[in-house]
């Protein structure tokens, strides 16, 4: 038997719960902890802002730019954010050398015992040029560095996990002209539609094997060290235009 008010009403507030404090992160320090990763094209941009926050997460990382001169400033900036006992080591490598990627994952083996178990291919190379008058030396380059340059990093990766038997996880930053197409940009978005295959066909071969590959389309990722012609494109466009609404980050 009730009383005539009816059934008491809940005191807790109803709906969502309020948010988390400004600054909370999604992963709490330490979810890395043990892990070893591989980063390209870390010394600058995306690629330094993803080693920046898997050094926070306790990872051991490594950057790799073309360019030494990219990598003594990352170093200091992620050394700055690296957290419970991680390392954070660079080399210079090309992607486009098989040879010399091979000397880097010799050098993780030898510094830490196993072969890296995350690869991000963060590493590109993009400019605006009307197709008509693209070089061939500029379609090669950009398709040598972005599509060659993942796709030889990764099989390195593949083949010492998967002769060790160990899983791992390659995350390959795409573009989402790999879809749509992006005038202006015919040999990025080529051979971002190359990469975005890749990653479907090895997701698939790898798979059973315990070795993880997915794509990343983050969009444009403003920053200090975006090239001058990307950075007039937008300028002249507005947010999202003259990038296929792809992330810019080149292998520089």
């Amino acid at each position: 038997m009730t009383d005539s008010t009816g059934p008491a009403r809940p005191t807790a507030p109803r709906g969502l719960p309020a948010p988390p404090p400004a600054g909370t992160t999604a992963l709490p320090q330490g979810t890395y902890r043990g892990s070893l990763v591989l980063v390209t094209g870390g010394g600058t941009g995306l690629g330094k802002a993803v080693a920046s926050e898997f050094a926070r997460l306790g990872a051991d990382v490594i950057i790799v730019s073309r360019r030494a001169a990219h990598l003594e400033p990352a170093l200091e900036e992620l050394a700055r954010a690296s957290r419970d006992g991680g390392t954070v080591t660079a080399a210079v490598c090309d992607i486009r050398d098989p040879d010399r990627i091979a000397e880097v994952f010799d050098a993780a083996e030898a510094a830490h015992g196993r072969a890296p178990d995350v690869l991000v291919n963060n590493a590109a190379a993009n400019f605006p040029v009307p197709a008509e008058d693209m070089s061939p030396n500029a379609w090669r380059t950009v398709v040598d560095i972005t599509l060659n340059g993942t796709f030889y990093m990764t099989r390195e990766f593949g083949r010492r996990n998967l002769a060790a038997g160990t899983p791992g996880s390659v995350i390959a930053v795409g573009a989402s002209y790999a879809w749509t197409g992006g005038p202006g940009f015919a040999h990025s978005a080529a051979a971002k539609a190359g990469v975005k295959n890749l990653v479907e066909t090895l997701a698939v071969e790898w798979g059973p094997y315990g070795i993880q590959v997915n794509g990343l389309v983050p969009g444009l990722m403003p920053h200090e060290d975006m090239t001058g012609d990307i950075r007039a494109n937008l300028e002249r466009g507005g947010p999202g235009v003259g990038t296929g609404g792809g992330a810019d980050h080149d292998a520089r």
